[in-house]
């Protein structure tokens, strides 16, 4: 695994951090969030990964971000064909920048609006003392108000082969960091990791996270938790730090919906494909079936 890049405040946070010494803008909430699935921290990590997959919709179907103790925030987009370069990574630092500025205007598009004013807010403070019964937020908010963040590196193979997800980068960085800190909140008390993202985990990715959790999570103290999955299964690649038991449990756990491992790759079976030919009307889910759901709380400027 590479070692992260220098960590460097983009001008927009420095700015925040500056206008919050001298009395910074304030933000309201005037619609509270009625969701109790996902917790206000994981909604911020989703936010973040949307600003920054903004400018990079057209080059990347997802973009995963994580709370990496140590590193900070880190994104990270699929690996081979969908690999983000580093000038398109640059922009989706900028979008973040820029999501993160007082001043900057706020997007016409209503969700990314929301998400601009929620993210100020939690520039300010002002969103964490609406969530203050989250205790992963405030962390979040300190790594946000240090950095933008910064990208992780993709495994490097061939643009027609299959992806390594971007989130499963991410997991390998997170379980780098368990080893080096084990049971944080006290042997027998599991942490939350939370996983956010641009897109639900797909089926596989959600193998890995329950076979991660039953095994390295248990060892160590930790649990992963993303925003849900749709549950539809791609060609997939395993990332390399994939082996050993949780790698014979991600395997186990695609059998039954005629997946199998060849050379790394979770490939569809001959059954697999013979019945998916036979069965009629049968289509992939469209990409909004593939997103989290939108907060439906509302916030403004004070």
């Amino acid at each position: 695994m590479q070692p992260a890049p220098e960590v460097q405040r983009a001008p927009q946070v420095q700015r925040a951090e500056e206008d919050e010494e001298q009395g910074p803008p304030r933000y309201r909430q005037t619609k509270p969030s009625k969701e109790g699935t996902r917790s206000a921290n994981l909604r911020t990590l989703d936010r973040m990964a949307r600003e920054a997959h903004a400018p990079n919709a057209r080059r990347t179907p997802h973009v995963a971000v994580a709370n990496v103790p140590d590193v900070g925030l880190r994104y990270s987009s699929n690996s081979g064909q969908k690999k983000l370069s580093e000038e398109k990574q640059q922009a989706g630092l900028a979008s973040v920048g820029t999501a993160l500025d007082h001043d900057a205007p706020l997007s016409e598009d209503s969700r990314r609006r929301k998400d601009q004013l929620k993210l100020r807010a939690t520039l300010s403070g002002d969103y964490e003392g609406v969530h203050k019964d989250d205790p992963d937020l405030p962390a979040t908010a300190r790594a946000l108000r240090s950095s933008v963040g910064t990208w992780t590196c993709n495994a490097e193979h061939s643009k027609k082969d299959a992806s390594v997800h971007g989130e499963m980068t991410l997991l390998g960085e997170q379980i780098a960091s368990w080893e080096g800190s084990p049971w944080p909140l006290g042997k027998g008390k599991i942490k939350e990791v939370h996983m956010g993202g641009v897109k639900k985990a797909c089926g596989a990715c959600q193998m890995t996270f329950s076979a991660v959790n039953a095994t390295l999570g248990a060892e160590y103290g930790y649990r992963v938790v993303p925003s849900g999955s749709h549950g539809e299964m791609f060609r997939w690649r395993a990332p390399d730090w994939l082996e050993g038991a949780v790698l014979q449990q991600v395997g186990a756990a695609a059998a039954p919906r005629d997946y199998e491992f060849r050379n790394r790759i979770l490939e569809q079976t001959a059954a697999g494909r013979k019945k998916a030919e036979q069965e009629t009307g049968q289509t992939r889910m469209t990409s909004a079936q593939h997103l989290p759901s939108d907060s439906e709380s509302d916030w403004e400027r004070a």
